[in-house]
């Protein structure tokens, strides 16, 4: 089983757009709630497999965007990750 982290980061268009899309294809939403939220990195003994944005609402963090690199996508399964991350 893989070991994966999740790693707080500024957004770069070049770097995060094309996953982000993958999972919302409409690109000015997508700006809307990464305002708003928090982007991730998804890492793995590879360097990032993926991406996922979290927005807090009151007492509550959602996960309104998450992807994962094609390479991944196929072998999520074999992907043990569970986080619990205390939003401040």
């Amino acid at each position: 089983m893989a070991e994966v982290s999740l790693v707080p980061a500024p957004f770069d268009r070049e770097r995060h757009l094309p996953l982000l899309l993958e999972a919302d294809d409409a690109e000015e939403h997508m700006y809307g709630y990464l305002d708003r939220g928090e982007l991730l990195e998804i890492h793995g003994a590879d360097g990032m497999i993926g991406v996922a944005v979290l927005v807090r609402e009151a007492d509550e963090v959602e996960i309104w965007n998450i992807a994962l690199t094609e390479d991944y996508r196929s072998r999520a399964e074999q992907v043990s990750w569970f986080c619990v991350r205390r939003v401040p």
